[in-house]
């Protein structure tokens, strides 16, 4: 102001500034002149001296002092300086400038409205939804001309541009309607001050602007009355800026922004909430579904409810704000931080009185925010949800309700439940096409309607552990960015998701092969029997049954409630029980990898059959899961293969009952494990005695073995038929004595491997040396053994109650020992060629490409099945007769 003024350093009231750098300006009583220059100067010289030293400048004060100093149009002392607040106060400044700018000679109510669109609020947003920009306004009354007060005749005028402008008589009139349309002694806001201006009348400047730009007036107010905040309290402060605004979404808002996906099928659980909400007391809904079924969409389904007015009378106007609890508490490092956010939030709402809170995960409630001698943010809820004051609707999950809400009786007995259960195909074929058009936006692509019915179907059934609608429209989401991916990688222009597309994406998440045949996929599930033959020898029933099951489940003709298929293998041992389960995971699933073998003889004790499942609360390993369970959870497209299941706790059998026959098990955390999309292979020795016997009692054994198991081949009438047919009868009658009824009753078959044969043994002997063969290549070795040295195999390694395991042993001993002493010792050089052949003494021959041969010296060592056959002998045969039975001597 003046020195003087910088002398007194008198202090001065937020309203008496007010005054001086809004008010008094727009009043005139800065226009200069030459008779009065500056008369408000020497008003606020008179009012600071009289106030020096102890006193404060009033705006009171001053307007006295400025009437006696003769200054035009002043107010009287009860002008609204002190009823705005600071964006009401900034809007009138920004009215200022841009009427200064606009070279107007007055404010005028069309510049309020400019500064209104400038104000970066949700006023503004307001104000653009119903078409009313800054752009359009400065087009406006740029053609127009400023309108204003015209300006006086003096020196000064060629600088007037720079000096602050007086209010017109429209504006004065709009300034003092704020102060009346505030009510209860609040503050006036910028939105109070915007609705002064458009109830200004037709007549007024404002109201003809806005007709000329093609923007009803009463539209305009109605929306600004709906998008702009209230105030909190009498702070001044706008709830942009509030504890409240920080930490939340505004779900009206974005439901009038039109960024809410549409609710389809949710119409009896949003009616629900909404007889809670019209409530007296207790007005709190909690929505209480499992995951993914939509709890939260039933909230954007009641802001786009409040925002249509599709609510009763109470709720009209309501805001839905969703309460971010991880924002309130971030960052309160203090204590006392976090409790005095929330007691602001809890303030903000219910002195509003238009504002219902959304708390999704509302359990997170429940120690939240909690320390040492601190109280945790339920607790701090419970008074005003108990009064009524707040309205709050919560969204959890059965399990996290039980474990955290009803145990908190208090809290319990404040909230309302809403159960929200899984929607049905149908319904989630609904929902999805209603949100089909805000995908196809997205990715570019059009979704078929089989596309659409797929997404719900082949969810449902291969994804069991989510829920719809939401694994559903995960689904539909990634067929479209595929779909999009393969367009840009390809450069085609096919952009219609089809029902293939939905089929590959569920392939990808579960490994499950749900896409329709191809050609050479079709040739290969007919060709199944040949490629399992491949790597087993005999058996042909074993295979045939397999082979039949793999084909209905792949076709999709199989039950859709029960496993693929459930098998028990029960014959001796070393006839390919276990080879076959690796060589159908090789053919059907791809990998022997996908093979989960389970070892029955480690669940022999009665408390072991919960390692399936996992152990009981309380005991170690609860977290960790049960062994069967989270191999299924994990790898749902499996073969399980449970070898020598005789063995297991008959415990375990009731374990795989709800198995065998609706292809689900729980766990010991109370979750479905779906077996529906897994084999179950059984593997047994019982019976084998009978086997065997029936084996040797039939002297054509060959013969035997080839017809075991065709008994569809119309060989019912030949002697080998009749003889395998006693033979699996009579192992069936022993696993009926063995296992239950019911158990048995629920597998798909029960298959029984014969003993093999001479020939059979050939054969497998053939598939031995070829893999022995492709190890010899990766050591740059070419290995080749004579028609002698394969019958020297199978004199050596043929044994009816062994199976093919000595042979084995005899391929180690006769082939592998002589290769790998042949490399050792130089005789075989890496890139050259070695022969095995066998003499007529049953030595082993080794040549080399050089021609040179020697004879490999095996071992002393006996054979397992020399041992179990001197075992089985009487003692007589054993020790000769007319000698003493030599005992051992014992040394201590």
């Amino acid at each position: 102001a003046t020195p003087k003024m910088a002398k007194l350093r008198v202090p001065h009231s937020a309203s008496c500034l007010s005054l001086l750098l809004v008010i008094a300006p727009a009043t005139g009583a800065y226009l200069p002149s030459l008779a009065r220059p500056y008369p408000i100067a020497a008003a606020h010289q008179g009012a600071a001296a009289a106030c020096w030293p102890h006193a404060t400048v009033s705006s009171d004060s001053l307007l006295v002092r400025a009437a006696r100093a003769g200054c035009r149009r002043t107010p009287p002392p009860s002008l609204f300086f002190d009823s705005y607040d600071k964006d009401a106060m900034r809007l009138v400044m920004d009215a200022q400038s841009e009427a200064r700018t606009l070279g107007a000679t007055a404010i005028e109510t069309e510049h309020l409205l400019l500064a209104a669109t400038l104000q970066g609020s949700e006023l503004q947003e307001s104000l653009e939804r119903e078409g009313l920009t800054s752009a359009s306004i400065r087009d406006h009354l740029r053609q127009g001309g400023s309108k204003g007060l015209p300006r006086l005749e003096n020196l000064f005028a060629t600088t007037a541009r720079d000096e602050l402008l007086p209010f017109a008589s429209e504006t004065e009139t709009a300034l003092r309607a704020a102060v009346d349309l505030s009510a209860n002694g609040d503050l006036v806001s910028a939105k109070t001050l915007v609705l002064a201006v458009l109830d200004g009348g037709e007549g007024s400047g404002a109201s003809k602007m806005l007709m000329q730009l093609g923007v009803e007036r009463a539209s305009l107010a109605k929306g600004v009355e709906r998008g702009e905040r209230a105030l909190v309290g009498g702070g001044g402060s706008s709830k942009k800026n509030t504890t409240l605004a920080q930490c939340s979404i505004d779900l009206t808002q974005q439901a009038r922004d039109g960024e809410l996906d549409p609710v389809v099928g949710r119409d009896a659980e949003v009616r629900r909430c909404l007889q809670i909400l019209v409530r007296r007391r207790k007005s709190n809904p909690v929505l209480i579904g499992d995951p993914g079924v939509g709890k939260t969409a039933i909230a954007e389904a009641l802001a786009q409810a409040i925002v249509e007015e599709r609510v009763p009378p109470r709720l009209l106007g309501k805001r839905l704000v969703s309460l971010e609890l991880g924002l309130l508490v971030a960052d309160t490092k203090y204590r006392g931080e976090f409790e005095q956010r929330l007691k602001e939030v809890v303030d903000e709402v219910t002195s509003s009185n238009d504002t219902v809170l959304f708390i999704d995960e509302i359990h997170t409630l429940v120690g939240a925010g909690a320390a040492d001698g601190a109280i945790d943010a339920a607790n701090l809820l419970k008074p005003a949800l108990a009064r009524g004051s707040l309205q709050c609707i919560g969204a959890t999950t059965v399990s996290e309700y039980r474990r955290y809400i009803e145990k908190d009786a208090a809290l319990e007995r404040r909230f309302q439940a809403v159960n929200v259960p899984e929607p049905t195909q149908a319904q989630t074929i609904d929902i999805l096409k209603g949100l089909q058009p805000r995908y196809e936006a997205h990715h570019g692509v059009v979704y078929s309607e089989e596309a659409v019915a797929a997404a719900a179907k082949l969810s449902e059934r291969y994804i069991p552990d989510r829920f719809l609608p939401d694994k559903a429209i995960d689904l539909l989401d990634e067929a479209g960015a595929l779909r999009q991916m393969s367009c840009f990688d390809a450069d085609a222009i096919d952009a219609r998701v089809c029902e293939e597309d939905i089929a590959s994406v569920v392939a990808q998440w579960t490994g499950i092969p749900v896409a329709k045949l191809s050609a050479d996929e079709r040739a290969s599930m007919m060709g199944l029997e040949e490629q399992l033959h491949g790597r087993l020898i005999g058996q042909s029933s074993a295979v045939g049954a397999i082979s039949r099951a793999l084909r209905r489940a792949r076709v999709g003709l199989r039950e859709p409630r029960r496993p693929v298929a459930s098998l028990f293998f029960s014959g001796p041992t070393g006839v390919g029980k276990t080879e076959l389960a690796k060589a159908v995971a090789e053919a059907y699933y791809g990998s022997e990898k996908a093979i989960t073998r389970f070892d029955m003889s480690e669940y022999m004790e009665a408390h072991s059959v919960s390692r399936l499942t996992g152990p009981p609360p309380g005991y170690v390993g609860y977290e960790a899961g049960g062994q069967l369970t989270e191999a299924v959870r994990r790898a749902p497209h499996t073969l399980i293969l449970m070898d020598e299941v005789e063995k297991a706790h008959p415990d375990v059998f009731n374990v795989l009952l709800q198995v065998l026959e609706d292809g689900r098990l729980t766990d010991n955390k109370g979750r479905t494990v779906d077996f529906t999309n897994a084999m179950l292979i059984l593997t047994s020795n019982i019976g084998s005695r009978t086997i065997l016997k029936l084996a040797d009692a039939y002297p054509a054994s060959d013969a035997f073995a080839a017809t075991s198991g065709a008994e569809s081949s119309g060989a019912e009438s030949s002697g080998a038929a009749r003889s395998y047919a006693a033979m699996r009868s009579a192992v069936k009658r022993e696993l009926g004595e063995r296992f239950r009824p019911e158990f048995l009753n629920r597998l798909d078959e029960i298959i029984v491997f014969s003993a093999l044969a001479r020939n059979e043994v050939m054969q497998v002997a053939h598939l031995m040396v070829a893999q022995l063969q492709r190890r010899c290549e990766e050591m740059e070795l070419q290995l080749e053994l004579t028609p002698r040295l394969h019958e020297l195999l199978v004199a050596k390694g043929f044994s009816p109650k062994f199976g093919a395991r000595p042979l084995r042993r005899a391929v180690q001993r006769l082939c592998e020992d002589a290769i790998a002493e042949a490399v050792l010792d130089g005789f075989a050089q890496p890139g050259e060629r070695i022969t095995l052949d066998a003499d007529s003494a049953g030595r082993v021959l080794v040549r080399s490409a050089r021609g040179e041969e020697r004879t490999h010296v095996q071992g002393e060592g006996q054979g397992i099945e020399e041992v179990a056959a001197d075992s089985t002998r009487p003692l007589a045969e054993t020790v000769p007769a007319g000698e003493p039975m030599a005992m051992p001597q014992i040394r201590l």
